[in-house]
This record gives C-alpha cells, structure tokens and sequence, in this order.
C-alpha cells in the first residue's frame, strides 16, 4: 500500500536547521507491506524501516518520481497520512511572557482522502475525503472501522494481521437484519402441496398447451396413474428418471408422476447431441426413460391406489450445470429445495396465476415456470415452438392473461430494444442470469406502468433464485443493477477468505444459505465437499454454497 506522508524536511545533520524560520514540510509516498503474520513483529519492522527511510525526507517528489517505475503524469499516490507533531516549547511563555496557542483549520483535501493524527494528550484522528468520490456514510463507515481496529491494535497483539476484525457493531446488526429472512415453520413437499391445492381447485386451469388444457383434477389423475406405472415397473425412492420430453403438458405430468412415485426426474434437452444426452444419462445414472408416447399411454391407466408418502428431503430431480467452468456437475434438488422457491412469498398474491413455460427443460429456470403456478393455484402456460418473441408476449398477455415470465437477460435487452411495451398487460418479468442493462429496464418501464421488473440471481445448486431486486419506477433505477435481496428463509453472506463477514460496501466472495440450497453434486462427494461448506452461522448440520463470484453489500 502506498500512500503520501508528510515530514518535517529538516535533515538532523544540518546544523542549525531547527533554528532556522521557514516552510520546510516536505511529502514522500511511503510504501508498506501487509503479510499475514503477528501483528507486533511487523510493527516494530514498521518501525524500523520508516526511521531509516527518514534520512530520504528532503527528497522531492518529481526526483522520486523519476527514478520510480510510475509512469511520468500519474501520481505517486491518492491518499494522505499527515501526523501534525508541532513541538510547543511550554518553558517560552515563562521567559518572554508571549502565550503560544494553536489554531487547527479544516481545509479540504485536494486528495480522495486524508488522514490527520494529532496528540494533544491523546491520540486523535480527522478524516477528510472528497465529497466528488465519496458520500458521508462511506466516509462514516471507513473512519469507524478505522478507530475499531486501532482499539484492536491498542488492547493487545495477540492476533494475526489477517485475523483483526474490520466489523463495528453497526456492521453487526446491519448483517444480522440483513438475513432475518424465516418465514416457514417447517419444510414441505410439492407432491402434498400440489394435492391440497388439487383438492381446493379441483376444476380450475392448472396446464394448458396449444393443443389441451388440463384441470388441477385431471393433471393429478394422469400423474396418479403414471406414478403407478412406474411404480409396478419396479421404480424405487430416488432413482433417476430420464425424461426425453419437449416443453408440453406430458412434461409437467412426467415431473409430477416422478415425484408422486418417490423418483427424481432428469429433464434432457431433446436437441443436444447424442454424445453428450448418452453421457449425461451415464453420470446421473438414469436407468429409466420416459418419452411423450409413454405419458400419453398412462393417461388411461387406473391411478394408483398407493403412492410413497412424500419426504421433503427426498431427491427430486437432477440437474446438470453447463459446465462453462469444467466438466458438467449433477446437481441433487431435494423436495424441500423446490416447495421454497415455489411457495416464496413474491410468488403470492397472484403474481404467478400464468406463468410461461418457455425454458429449455434441462434449464433450471423451468423449475420456477412449473412449480411457482402450480403450487400457487395458477396456470402454467406451455409456449408453443420457436423462440419468445414480442408478437407471442402481447398475444399471451391480451388473450392468455399471462402475468410472470422469465427471461434471460440477453433476450429481455433484445425485446427492450425492438418492443418496449410488449410486457404491458403483466404484472412481473424476471430476468437474469447475466447483467442486466438498467438502460433496457429503464425502457420497459417507461412503456409499461405498473410493471415489475425483478433482477433475479442464483445458481442451479441454490434452486434457480437465491436472491432478488424488484423495480417499479424508471426513475429510479441504478446504472448498476445489484442482485438484491435472499428470498425467504434463505442467507446471503459476503465472505473473507478465512469465512469472516466482510464489513458492508466491502467486496468478498458471496456464499448462499437455507432453504434452496441442494444437498450437493451427484456421486461427486469430492466436488460436493469443496463448494458445499459447514455453514459457520448457521444451526448445526447447515450447510452453505460457495458461488465462486465476488459481491459487496451496498447502502
């Protein structure tokens, strides 16, 4: 760290010097190394070097300047350290009868920020920032964690620097409300939850598709008997079924039926090559498939008379990461991962009564356009072939009623871009997986009032959404868009590298905890070990999801 210091430029060797009237503060860049280590050996070495370094203060900037590797025009630094030690010689008022007092000014700083220490029988520090780069509260929160670590510093070195802890009880609290997110009393299963709403609306809409429509009674029924079948075909709890469908409404009585005969589904994307649906079929060890031909042959089976009871810690489906980072992981989503992001409180109120099936099926964002409708008594609506696009959004939601979608964050800037106002008509549109332009979003909201856009992230190994951002008003939406808030009875932490909280407005590595977080990689324990860790501030047995991204809390 390098940061500009000044000195008293008056050389001890020079005789005479302390007697001589004049300006001579000279300032130097000082230049210090933090390691990990004890804290009290790098004080004294701290010491050390800068009294050495002291024989050096006459020099002048541009002649350090020239001989250092920072290219000419870029300054040695941008920030300041000045420990204004004037002596007063006390004994001068005595013999002459003249009083000395001292008249502090606060200048502003011409740099972003400037530290001040002064001793007048105690240490004191002034911070002074430029308000152009820095709001008060930012400057607040770094002079509080500077005083807090000081006190560190002062009451003992018993700890390592990479051990001291930058947290003030502000940040404390603030990190403590932040994750104050339970709201369940205790896990569900979407089987059970999908039976009472089945049995509360056994007439309305719960699929329909370009060629039927199913009621929450005829869907239970076909999936019944499905379950049955699979069931008598020896299906035992958690064992993989592959399920070899397009978007359709066969698709969502696969799911359902899999889950109803304690298996787990494998949604496969029908167009990958052959190579790799073979190898992914190997890895999750899928010995069963299902295709349209064998759901539609159940629809006239006698459903089951006895099905599994559900366990929500139950396997409920596998799903395979992209691999953009290495090879594909097989992601293990228990019952329980599902019914939270379902039943999450911004899926009430309506938002979800038609929700759009459009997602390629091995794509975890499909788990929220089934299960957010169905388990919230409205209606998925399957999209016909072919891409979303603005004509089929309008058509859907002036004659379909739809009121949420999904959409990546590169295909909602396209629609933004070409047809702003296609959304009007819906009540919310989440979108994410990349950055989202706040450009774009500014654009739909301007054409469509009383919509909501929602920046919505998480992996697959969090259950599509671990965390949101709703905006309502153009107006307000930030150049950068942050990623939000957990979703209920999730945790967010923002981490150091010894699994310590960072101090808000800090950047770490984010960590994802709760409910939606899966229960690991399948047949990977090794992989499952090194991403999916003991959750530190959690109940014990809690486990949290190493992301691999870096974020920090904002104001």
């Amino acid at each position: 760290v390098v940061f500009g210091t000044t000195v008293s430029g008056r050389p001890a060797e020079l005789p005479g010097v302390e007697g001589m009237i004049g300006m001579f503060i000279n300032t130097v860049p000082t230049r210090v190394r933090i390691p990990a280590g004890p804290v009290l050996p790098w004080l004294r070495g701290l010491q050390d070097r800068q009294s050495d370094a002291r024989r050096f203060d006459f020099l002048a900037l541009p002649r350090i300047q020239a001989v250092s590797q920072v290219p000419p025009g870029e300054p040695l630094f941008d920030s300041m350290v000045v420990f204004e030690n004037y002596p007063v010689d006390e004994s001068a008022t005595a013999r002459t009868g003249v009083r000395v007092e001292e008249v502090r000014a606060d200048d502003a700083t011409t740099f972003p920020w400037c530290l001040r220490a002064h001793l007048a029988g105690r240490l004191g520090f002034d911070l002074a920032y430029d308000p152009a780069l820095f709001d008060p509260a930012t400057a607040e929160r770094a002079a509080d964690r500077l005083a807090a670590l000081l006190t560190v510093l002062a009451d003992g070195f018993a700890t390592d620097l990479d051990g001291l802890d930058l947290l003030v009880p502000a940040d404390r609290a603030l990190l403590a409300a932040w994750n104050t997110t339970a709201r369940r009393a205790a896990p569900r299963s979407p089987v059970d939850l999908f039976a009472e709403q089945a049995h509360r609306t056994p007439d309305a809409i719960a699929v329909h598709d370009e060629d039927r429509q199913l009621t929450f009674r005829e869907l239970h029924d076909w999936a019944t008997a499905l379950a049955g079948r699979l069931l008598s075909d020896g299906l035992a709890a958690e064992d993989r079924v592959a399920l070899l469908l397009d978007r359709s409404a066969e698709l969502v009585v696969a799911q359902l039926a899999v889950l109803m005969a304690g298996g787990a589904y494998l949604p496969v994307d029908t167009r990958a090559p052959e190579e790799r649906r073979r190898t992914l079929l190997d890895e999750a060890g899928a010995a069963v498939r299902l295709t349209a031909a064998d759901v539609t042959a159940a629809r006239t089976a006698t459903p089951a008379p006895h099905l599994p009871a559900a366990d929500p810690d139950r396997l409920a489906y596998v799903m395979f990461t992209s691999g953009s980072t290495g090879l594909p992981k097989a992601v293990a989503v228990r019952h329980r991962d599902v019914a939270a992001l379902a039943t999450d409180s911004r899926f009430a109120d309506g938002v979800c009564d038609r929700v759009l099936l459009h997602s390629p099926v091995a794509f975890d964002a499909a788990t929220f356009e089934v299960w957010a409708p169905l388990l919230n008594g409205g209606r998925v609506i399957v999209a016909p072939d072919g891409s979303v696009d603005a004509a089929l959004l309008r058509r859907l939601a002036d004659g379909g009623g739809l009121t949420a979608l999904w959409l990546t964050a590169g295909l909602f800037r396209l629609l933004a871009q070409d047809a702003p106002d296609c959304f009007r008509g819906l009540r919310q549109v989440w979108t994410g997986g990349d950055v989202v332009p706040a450009p774009a979003v500014r654009r739909v909201l301007t054409a469509c009032p009383g919509l909501t856009v929602v920046d919505g992230y998480g992996p697959t190994e969090t259950t599509t959404f671990a965390t949101s951002f709703a905006l309502t008003d153009p107006r307000t939406v930030p150049d950068t868009l942050p990623i939000g808030h957990p979703l209920d009875d999730m945790r967010v932490h923002v981490l150091d590298a010894r699994l310590r909280p960072v101090p808000p407005g800090c950047a770490g590595e984010l960590y994802l905890a709760g409910e939606g977080v899966a229960r690991g990689y399948l047949g990977r324990p090794g992989d499952t070990a090194t991403r999916f860790l003991a959750d530190p501030f959690g109940a014990p047995g809690e486990r949290m999801y190493r992301t691999g991204d870096l974020a920090r809390r904002r104001p």
